[in-house]
């Protein structure tokens, strides 16, 4: 696999996110001590000006890297003898610098002539990252990209937080380990409700949130959410994509007709509310985890990243990959709607559907998208209750009988 900085094998709206194979999670450390992630660093400086420099090994073949070496196209090969990391043609004799443990046939490219900028933001995230751990200050990638905008505004200029995260991918893969490790931590969106009960070690104090008001706000920082307690009786998880589905589920009371958690993310999943299911999924493994999301791409892909992570590219998101199912919306659904609540597909739509159903390998998902595209249209959750008519029935009506019937995916 080659990672070229701010490749992405399919795109998805979040910054926060980066996934990898289980294989390569493997090996990723998200427990570092700052000074070892720090010393990480300097060793990959080294590493990289040493490649930079060294003559070519006279016993190596030839390799395009090395014709191109006077415009530092440069990459670093992990091999699968502990992972060295070598000069382009040298041999496993040769002196190398070594890195963490990677993937077999991982190669990233530190710096390719024809994306210069792309190089040159790498080494000022890892800078800035180095000086924070030095001082043992963690700082969120929000702020980290308002930091790199105000000191280096040619580089990341306002308004493009991809760039950020881009270079905050890379970094995670190089150094082979998880943001957190790197003092970087995501902003959550994430909430809670319904028949739950938290402690974190923060406040020490176990927290109900079976009252419809009452809401716990996913901490950004994963470690901790990985370090809060959880009780709970709940005979299944609802996850939402949209914050106002949430609010009406709530309101509704869902969690007293049938024991059951709500969480959304209000929107595309971050990793922080990843996290926090994975702990929930492992505490209570026989609890199934449900979805409900919109009738369109967008809410395809939401499942599909809380299955699986995105293909960001980094060694975070396939820790947090959860056995989730779909329960809606889905075509079936719809028939009980009226025509009128479903909208036309824009050609944004239609191109995302071609390339999600180009790398779909389940059957049902694939089949619900066909269907999509042939119809032309999509709905939102918010057409299984229009306001407008009064409602055909409330969202946890339709929700709890799907539950019941076993309708889901």
């Amino acid at each position: 696999m080659s990672v070229a900085p701010g490749a992405r094998a399919w795109d998805s709206d979040d910054d926060d996110d980066a996934d990898v194979r289980e294989d390569e999670y493997a090996a990723a450390d998200d427990a570092l001590a700052p000074e070892e992630t720090c010393a990480r660093i300097e060793r990959l400086a080294v590493a990289h000006a040493r490649a930079l420099l060294l003559p070519p090994s006279p016993l190596s073949p030839p390799s395009r890297e090395r014709a191109t070496r006077d415009a530092a196209a440069v990459e670093f090969a992990i091999r699968d003898v502990r992972a060295a990391v070598y000069a382009p043609g040298a041999g496993a004799d040769a002196g190398a610098y070594r890195l963490p443990a990677n993937a077999a046939t991982t190669r990233v490219r530190l710096h390719d002539a024809r994306r210069p900028a792309a190089y040159a933001r790498l080494w000022k995230l890892l800078a800035t990252v180095h000086h924070h751990l030095s001082e043992r200050r963690a700082i969120t990638q929000r702020a980290l990209y308002y930091l790199l905008c105000a000191r280096h505004p040619k580089l990341f200029p306002p308004g493009r937080a991809r760039l950020v995260a881009a270079a905050l991918r890379d970094a995670v893969t190089l150094l082979n380990c998880t943001r957190a490790a790197m003092g970087v931590t995501s902003a959550s969106r994430g909430q809670v409700a319904g028949r739950v009960a938290i402690l974190t070690p923060e406040d020490g104090v176990w927290r109900d949130f079976s009252d419809a008001s009452a809401h716990f706000v996913v901490p950004g920082d994963v470690r901790a959410v990985e370090r809060a307690r959880l009780r709970s009786d709940a005979r299944f998880v609802l996850i939402v994509e949209k914050d106002a589905a949430f609010d009406k589920l709530c309101r509704e009371r869902i969690h007293a007709r049938v024991p059951c958690v709500l969480v959304t993310a209000k929107g595309f999943p971050d990793l922080a509310t990843r996290a926090f299911l994975k702990k929930f999924a492992s505490e209570f493994p026989r609890v199934p985890m449900l979805a409900l999301v919109d009738w369109n791409p967008s809410g395809l892909l939401i499942l599909r990243t809380y299955r699986a992570g995105s293909s960001g590219g980094a060694l975070e998101a396939s820790r947090y990959a959860l056995d989730v199912k779909w329960l809606g919306v889905r075509r079936a659904d719809l028939e009980r709607v009226d025509a009128r609540a479903r909208q036309p597909l824009t050609e944004l739509d239609k191109a995302k559907i071609k390339n999600m159903l180009a790398a779909e390998t389940g059957a049902s998902q694939a089949s619900e998208l066909r269907a999509m595209l042939e119809s032309g249209m999509k709905a939102e959750i918010e057409s299984l209750y229009p306001e407008a008519d009064g409602g055909v029935f409330t969202l946890s009506e339709f929700v709890v009988s799907k539950y019941l019937r076993g309708d889901y995916f």
